[in-house]
């Protein structure tokens, strides 16, 4: 079961007396921040548990890494190939176009989510420079944190934003 059994845990987002999106993240593995989020698949027309992302600053795109994308069904998806550069190499990725919605789940029993018009998957396993398979986390990329301001205690990560923001027209508490 591995990381599966955190399908049970969540990241909650709340209303602030200000109106602000305020979303609460944690404090993870090697000193990262993560959150739990779900996403919904059009072209399955249904939601995947929840999974977690680290906070990626530096990754561009939300990327599902390969044994999730496997187990979500995501590689039954088509989509443009996508190599990104790494660290430890080149990964090669799929470039899924279907306007796929991440939900992060409220604290009043309701889910906020963004629409991300491209997601990544990881086509195969990560190597590194030795052949060996890596684990790599799912980034959840500047495609979504730019919409929000990030700050930072020892154990949490806060993404906060204006309810209406102009620049995000998308996204809504549900």
């Amino acid at each position: 079961m591995g990381k599966y059994k955190k399908y049970v845990q969540y990241t909650f987002a709340e209303m602030t007396v200000n109106n602000m999106i305020r979303i609460t993240g944690h404090r993870c593995h090697d000193g990262l921040y993560c959150v739990y989020a779900r996403l919904w698949i059009p072209t399955f027309r249904q939601y995947t548990p929840s999974i977690e992302f680290v906070l990626d600053t530096g990754a561009y795109y939300t990327t599902i890494e390969y044994d999730d994308a496997i187990k979500l069904g995501l590689d039954k998806i088509q989509g443009e190939s996508e190599p990104i550069a790494t660290e430890d190499g080149e990964t090669d990725n799929i470039r899924m176009r279907s306007y796929i919605s991440v939900f992060i789940r409220t604290g009043a029993g309701n889910e906020h989510f963004e629409m991300l018009p491209n997601i990544l998957r990881r086509r195969n396993p990560t190597r590194n420079k030795q052949g060996q398979i890596m684990t790599m986390p799912n980034l959840l990329g500047i495609d979504f944190l730019r919409r929000f301001r990030l700050s930072f205690d020892d154990a949490h990560v806060y993404l906060e934003r204006s309810r209406v923001d102009p620049d995000v027209n998308n996204s809504d508490i549900y």
